[in-house]
């Protein structure tokens, strides 16, 4: 089975997209980096953050299908969360995931690809809690790592609407990112790129932004946070 993922807006949704890469990887499918007639699944990591990025989300859905009109078609993020009625005649063969259910992702790849009608998910309340992400690698990567660590913001800034869209401040597992971290460091990353909504809100069992960047510090081989 081959897979196309297609990003959009910030470096988030960019570390989103790269764990379920290597989370397809590990589980023998082939990602591919060019959308081509022989992809079978395409998944699209929306923004919401402004009008324009929304219309080139569009622009990129409505390409996608012109080069493989029998695609099976994943879309998720954030353009989902503000306007899922909008999307649900985009395609056929259509999964709508909002950013609730997009972790789970990868367990809905395999019965879309085999043309099983998959209902929208989306969750109207994201749960404010902590989180964990898979620590998978199958091959070297590339020197610069976006290690995700913060979801959401507390803040209701009135320009803002990412809040909205992405819930809560939630913060991921202390020692998981580290895992993540130190794997990703052993297979020769050198920098790495903290993400996240509000990475300043950082706070899991005691500890810190300030914490994460310590143990970061120590990891031997990393030359740049």
């Amino acid at each position: 089975m081959r897979v196309y993922v297609h990003t959009h807006g910030c470096r988030l949704n960019a570390a989103e997209s790269r764990h379920w890469i290597e989370e397809l990887e590990s589980q023998g499918l082939t990602v591919t980096e060019k959308m081509d007639e022989t992809v079978n699944v395409a998944i699209v990591n929306s923004c919401a953050v402004t009008d324009e990025a929304e219309s080139k989300c569009r622009q990129s859905i409505r390409q996608i299908i012109r080069i493989q009109p029998e695609v099976g078609l994943i879309i998720t993020g954030c353009m989902v969360e503000r306007n899922p009625q909008a999307l649900l005649r985009a395609h056929h063969r259509l999964l709508i995931l909002g950013n609730g259910e997009k972790h789970r992702l990868v367990t809905h790849i395999r019965d879309l690809a085999r043309g099983k009608i998959i209902a929208p998910i989306i969750r109207p309340i994201l749960a404010k809690e902590d989180f964990t992400l898979p620590c998978v690698l199958e091959k070297d990567y590339p020197k610069r790592y976006n290690l995700k660590i913060q979801e959401g913001c507390d803040f209701g800034c009135s320009y803002c609407i990412i809040p909205r869209l992405r819930g809560k401040g939630r913060s991921r597992d202390f020692g998981n990112l580290l895992e993540d971290a130190r794997i990703h460091v052993q297979k020769g990353v050198k920098e790495i790129v903290l993400t996240g909504i509000n990475v300043g809100l950082y706070g899991n069992d005691s500890k810190h932004l300030s914490d994460v960047i310590t143990a970061l510090n120590d990891l031997p081989g990393l030359e740049r946070i």
